[in-house]
């Protein structure tokens, strides 16, 4: 599995960090996140186009993200980037992404704590599994969303929750018994997360 090379890699970004005292905040975070279950598949041969809404048996998501903090007036800007693996399957189609993402948005501050609004976009390579005609096919992958983020920072250690929305978008050339089609999974749900982190 992908997941612990991801966070390993992520561990020696600070090693290359310039000088932290330029934000307010620097985080290095980890977390799981669960997702809604619905998706819709659509199959076009070019000849033939059939769309249909699935929903995931299981759906798996860790991510890694390194943010930083710079405050205004009244409120303060969050920026960043990150790194997300996700792996869903069920019993019409089955899709394993890795996805590169960027985000930005505001945070106010709490004393300890910290409510973030953080849209995000982003991009990478997913692999989709046709389960009922048994062929598979590399796609780029697109997603694009928002997470509100509650954050509580203890001196150098970071815990928080995430709720938000996710929208995907992935397509594959997919060849079946000769038969070429492009297989698209797209959909958009809510998200649930829990993350750990570091503040430098």
């Amino acid at each position: 599995m992908r997941v612990p090379s991801l966070l390993l890699a992520a561990a020696f970004v600070p090693a290359a960090l310039p000088a932290l005292d330029l934000f307010d905040f620097a985080d290095l975070r980890v977390g799981a996140t669960m997702v809604g279950t619905s998706v819709k598949v659509t199959s076009d041969s070019g000849t033939t186009k059939d769309t249909s809404k699935e929903a995931w048996d299981q759906a798996t998501r860790f991510n890694a993200d390194l943010l930083f903090g710079t405050d205004l007036v009244l409120v303060g800007i969050a920026y960043g980037v990150g790194a997300t693996f996700d792996q869903r399957s069920g019993d019409a189609v089955s899709s394993d992404t890795t996805i590169g993402r960027v985000q930005a948005g505001p945070y106010i501050d709490f004393t300890i704590f910290q409510l973030e609004l953080l849209p995000f976009v982003g991009v990478g390579t997913s692999r989709i599994q046709d389960e009922v005609n048994d062929a598979d096919g590399k796609a780029t992958a697109l997603e694009y969303g928002a997470n509100l983020n509650l954050v509580a920072a203890i001196s150098h250690v970071v815990v928080g929750a995430s709720a938000g929305y996710l929208k995907v978008d992935s397509t594959a050339s997919l060849d079946a018994g000769g038969t070429a089609y492009d297989y698209t999974v797209s959909g958009g749900d809510y998200t649930l997360g829990a993350f750990v982190g570091y503040r430098f």
